[in-house]
């Protein structure tokens, strides 16, 4: 039932935290380390699941902007960027920490597939970072 369950992820929870205190110190739970145990709770009052009171799909999209900022300067200026030239060539999102992206005007790297299908290719890229299609 959902009740034992949560009971469940919650003494899962506490364990974990407990546990990480005698393993490294004191001091590892920090703020969201020590809110774990309080997820039951939350997902009790609010009267939902644990999936839906989660931050880990807002700290997964949270990577993906932070590959957006290239440099210090301005960081939210760079971000719109991204996401407008997202949204501009309908390019699809491809999730991969394994592979880095290569961007070239030579062979097999020239070539990307949009949103719409369509096939693009790269035939130069500028001195200030912007590519020529």
């Amino acid at each position: 039932s959902r009740n034992s369950n949560l009971s469940y992820a919650h003494d899962l929870l506490v364990y974990f935290v407990n546990q990480s205190v005698k393993i490294y110190d004191k001091t590892f739970p920090v703020y969201n380390v020590h809110n774990l145990i309080h997820l039951k709770d939350d997902s009790e009052m609010f009267n939902c699941s644990l999936d839906e009171i989660s931050s880990f799909p807002f700290e997964d999209y949270l990577q993906i902007i932070k590959k957006f900022v290239r440099k210090a300067q301005n960081p939210l200026s760079q971000i719109g960027k991204r996401i407008l030239e997202l949204e501009v060539f309908n390019i699809k999102e491809r999730k991969s920490s394994s592979h880095k992206v290569v961007i070239s005007t030579r062979g097999k790297d020239s070539w990307f597939i949009l949103r719409s299908e369509h096939f693009l290719q790269i035939k130069e890229v500028l001195r200030d970072g912007k590519i020529g299609m």
